[in-house]
Parts: structure tokens; sequence; C-alpha cells
């Protein structure tokens, strides 16, 4: 199973948390408003190809693929 963390910029910092799926991504504050499904569906499809070390910058932070769990 494909292991990432993503890291989200909130106000004040940031938090991160693991993710292995990406409907694990509804917890981000945003994730898919009206306006923002093309970018979001973007990082869905780019966790399917996504190798070791590679990284996303999206609008909400940046998801880093990790090794395999």
């Amino acid at each position: 199973m494909k292991n990432f963390i993503y890291f989200e910029s909130q106000e004040g910092g940031m938090d991160y948390f693991t993710i292995e799926k990406s409907k694990d991504l509804k917890r981000l504050y945003g994730w898919m408003n009206n306006g923002c499904e093309a970018g979001d569906s973007i990082l869905s499809h780019w966790m399917e190809s996504a190798e070791i070390g590679e990284i996303y910058e999206h609008r909400l932070g940046v998801l880093v693929r990790l090794k395999d769990i």
C-alpha cells in the first residue's frame, strides 16, 4: 500500500497527517470546494503514479510520497 504524508498549511503554522488513499484527503479544510474540484482531482490522480520521494505542491499544503507500508 502506498504511504504519503500531507503537510497542511494552517493559520499560524502547519499540521501533518498520513494518507494512504485519496479519499483520506477529505479531512483537509476546503477539499473539493466550489471551483477547486479540478485541481484537487489532479492531486488524487498524481497519487496513483507518484514515486517514493516525490512531492506535490497543492493549494492547501504539500503531499510527499513515502515508502510503502
